[in-house]
């Protein structure tokens, strides 16, 4: 990519943003990084279609889930562990 122009982003990179963007964590730099991208990449626009779309229905499968139940709540605390332990690596 051209390294003169710090929002010309790879698609290697965009693909990251893309999943950072899904966990609410994006600056705007990196927002106006990945729309920029997005204008010119076909596979990237498709690929965060369908990202939203798992994560959509990854979310819909948990909340289904009985929330009264042991087991869920263990779920949901993994959840939440796991989810702090990836945005605190995104930082």
């Amino acid at each position: 990519m051209n390294k003169n122009n710090p929002f010309v982003v790879s698609c290697e990179k965009s693909s990251f943003l893309i999943e950072k963007k899904l966990a609410g964590a994006l600056s705007m730099k990196e927002h106006s990084q990945l729309f920029i991208h997005k204008l010119i990449c076909d596979v990237c626009r498709k690929y965060e279609k369908q990202s939203i779309l798992l994560d959509n229905l990854l979310r819909k499968k948990i909340a289904g889930n009985n929330s009264t139940s042991p087991s869920a709540n263990i779920d949901q605390n993994r959840i939440e562990k796991l989810k702090s332990t990836i945005l605190g690596k995104l930082k």
